[in-house]
């Protein structure tokens, strides 16, 4: 194996040397050195050299002449036969160009040196490469240096970018590829810790775990493959030379059931939940940073899906990422700028078929998006920290249209607000709505508070005392979405809300499921012995609202009788609410 690194500072150094010699070689030549220089033992030797030509490196002893060493030897000799043979003047201005030229030649090495190309060059086979790779790796380690876990000895995400760096470049060399699986644990030290309890006091179960799960996914990888862990319960996996996604998934379908086989971390068998996100190089990206991001987006594609699932990465899911970022980014300066909008879809009495009601909507309208669902934005300003701000300009919105309302003498209708379930279980909630609606000088009759019963039942001793409060000033409250989750009779009584709101899915099978009609009717019946009224969602076809009349429904809204309208829309039909529907 050839270093080139040694050999080209040792060119450098041979260059300067020569350089320095040339001053007296020159002169001694042309006799024109001085009396002192003459003297010297070391003189007749060098001007030997110099007339031979012979070349300076074996005086060096160096095992191999790099070609640009080569060329600052012969340029070296040259000049100084030029000088001879052409009886120019002092050489000493010559002496220090070649001194220039050297230390330029140098330059020109190190530049080289640090070159892809030339790190590539040191190795004469991928297993070298990826050997001497693996012994930097464990030396950074012993070193206590950064690129390592300390307590679980695995390379940590510095490590990882810089084994991608070179093995994506040898990848693009030699014409092959290399992926990146990226495999997270879901709930793996909460479980630990339920299941030791005091049993480890003295051990991290993170650690615990990571070396477990090293060592069941070690079983799974070749020995070039790199494990990596990048956080608590999260890890990576690199594997060099791999082009093929589906050989990419198929590694990732075995790491999986490696996973999630009973576990052992410290003697306690876990079940733990596993998603793999995969991305190949080229394919999917041609930078460390590029890889590992889109690793992460088919990572995220693999939690939606559910436990132990593997995504490899798409453009399609790219796509999707790439919206939700600008989504994310974009959310804010919407809420703060009024780019969002409110819709307000009718209620309506089923039996009479008249105007009683609306729940307020917002809509928002990207400048490169277009129009983007609230399924879409939503949920990212729930994640994101952004919902406590939407919910709040909803407020504020429905109660100044409320009041724009009243001053232009149109009929005062209840309009519902969807309120999520992080803002209703905030300490202050209560007092910001009763503030809006005296800020707005509205009857608070005018609001409708709906919630979910998820959001209701996450803590439903705060629900209980929340909803008394806002109920104690008048608001009237809907419990939404109700049949959609884990519906409970026990915290319907407890809730003690004005409304009962039966989900979308239920409405749908009215026509032809005798199974879901019946649900309904028990529904309507429970909510009326509780003194509830009861609103069907979603109704789309005239069969769906002729069985909820027959059931005793109360109101229902869907694009059966109308979809949401903007504010000019609903005016309108506020200013003729004694037309009676269809």
């Amino acid at each position: 194996m050839i270093s080139i690194r040694p050999s080209l500072l040792l060119a450098a150094f041979a260059g300067v040397v020569l350089a320095l010699a040339a001053v007296p070689g020159i002169s001694a030549l042309r006799g024109k050195a001085p009396q002192w220089l003459r003297a010297q033992p070391w003189l007749p030797p060098l001007l030997t050299l110099a007339r031979a030509g012979l070349p300076l490196w074996p005086v060096l002893a160096l095992d191999s002449l790099p070609p640009l060493g080569d060329i600052a030897q012969a340029n070296a000799l040259a000049t100084a036969s030029g000088f001879e043979l052409g009886k120019l003047p002092d050489p000493a201005w010559a002496a220090a160009s070649l001194l220039l030229t050297s230390l330029l030649l140098f330059v020109l090495h190190r530049a080289q040196a640090r070159t892809t190309l030339a790190r590539w060059a040191r190795y004469d086979s991928e297993e070298e490469r990826i050997s001497s790779l693996r012994d930097q790796m464990s030396a950074r380690w012993q070193r206590g240096g950064d690129g390592y876990s300390v307590s679980t000895a695995m390379p940590d995400r510095a490590a990882l970018v810089h084994w991608l760096d070179q093995t994506m470049t040898h990848a693009r060399l030699a014409g092959s590829g290399c992926a990146v699986l990226l495999i997270h644990l879901a709930d793996a030290c909460d479980t630990f810790n339920d299941a030791a309890g005091d049993a480890v006091p003295h051990v991290r179960a993170d650690d615990s775990l990571a070396q477990e799960a090293g060592a069941l996914a070690r079983a799974v990888l070749e020995p070039n493959d790199l494990l990596a862990r990048l956080a608590q319960d999260l890890f990576a996996v690199g594997v060099p030379g791999l082009l093929d996604q589906a050989r990419a998934q198929e590694l990732g379908t075995r790491l999986v059931t490696a996973f999630t086989e009973r576990m052992a971390a410290r003697g306690l068998p876990l079940q733990i939940g596993v998603s793999i996100g995969i991305a190949v190089c080229p394919y999917d990206a041609q930078t460390p940073e590029g890889l590992l991001r889109a690793a992460r987006i088919s990572l995220g594609e693999a939690r939606e899906s559910g436990a132990n699932q593997v995504r490899v990465f798409s453009a399609a899911a790219g796509e999707r990422a790439r919206r939700m970022q600008m989504i994310r980014r974009d959310l804010w300066r919407a809420i703060q700028d009024g780019s969002l909008s409110l819709h307000f879809q009718p209620k309506y009495d089923v039996r009479q078929r008249v105007l009683v009601g609306a729940e307020a909507l917002c809509r928002w309208r990207h400048p490169a998006l277009g129009t983007v669902d609230p399924a879409e934005f939503i949920p990212v300003a729930e994640q994101s920290g952004r919902i406590d701000g939407l919910d709040d300009w909803v407020i504020a919105s429905v109660c100044r249209q409320v009041r724009e309302w009243m001053d232009e003498g149109l009929p005062q209708l209840p309009v519902a607000i969807n309120v999520s379930g992080l803002r209703f279980a905030s300490g202050g909630f209560p007092a910001y709505l009763l503030d809006q609606i005296h800020h707005h000088d509205i009857p608070p009759s005018a609001i409708t508070l709906e919630i979910t019963e998820t959001a209701a039942m996450r803590d439903i001793d705060r629900s209980v005392q929340a909803l008394a409060e806002l109920q104690s000033l008048g608001i009237q409250v809907a419990l939404d979405d109700f049949g959609s989750g884990y519906s409970s009779l026990g915290y319907l009584k407890r809730l003690r809300v004005n409304t009962l709101k039966i989900d979308r899915t239920l409405i749908a099978g009215l026509d032809g499921d005798e199974q879901g009609r019946a649900i309904v009717a028990s529904t309507v019946a429970l909510a009326h012995e509780l003194r509830m009224q009861v609103v069907a969602e979603g109704v789309e076809t005239d069969g769906q609202l002729d069985i909820l009349a027959r059931l005793g429904c109360d109101m229902a809204q869907g694009f059966l009788l109308s979809p949401p309208m903007d504010v000019p829309a609903f005016s309108r039909l506020l200013a003729g609410t004694a037309v009676v529907c269809g």
